[in-house]
């Protein structure tokens, strides 16, 4: 997100349509993009259990091939920095975006939300 635009803080209860920040490329990244999980008791980056949850409506409009990823970080002395510096070469953008109503989104899938 970017830096200074977040405009909750824990505990505040938001509403449908309510702007929660700004999406910007901070971080390790390409483009611009929002990780974003619902998370069921303790918080955590990477050990948080992820709850399902469904969107109204997005688009898919692309993926990300996660046994290429997978196999280039099988390699020998291949850290997860260099992954994220390289993220670009494992994403595939659809021609055509593919419209989906009250769903989950698939793992892996790069999604445009309206």
């Amino acid at each position: 997100m970017v830096p200074g635009s977040i405009r909750v803080v824990i505990g505040d209860t938001v509403t449908e349509g309510q702007v929660l920040g700004l999406m910007g490329n901070s971080g390790n990244s390409d483009i611009p993009h929002l990780h974003f999980q619902v998370v069921m008791d303790t918080p955590s980056f990477l050990g948080a259990e992820g709850y399902p949850h469904v969107y109204r409506s997005f688009d898919v409009i692309g993926g990300v091939d996660q046994t290429l990823a997978e196999e280039r970080m099988s390699g020998p002395g291949y850290p997860v920095t260099r992954l994220w510096s390289e993220f670009g070469d494992f994403v595939t953008f659809s021609p055509h975006p593919v419209s989906q109503e009250n769903s989950l989104t698939e793992n892996w899938a790069i999604v445009r939300l309206p």
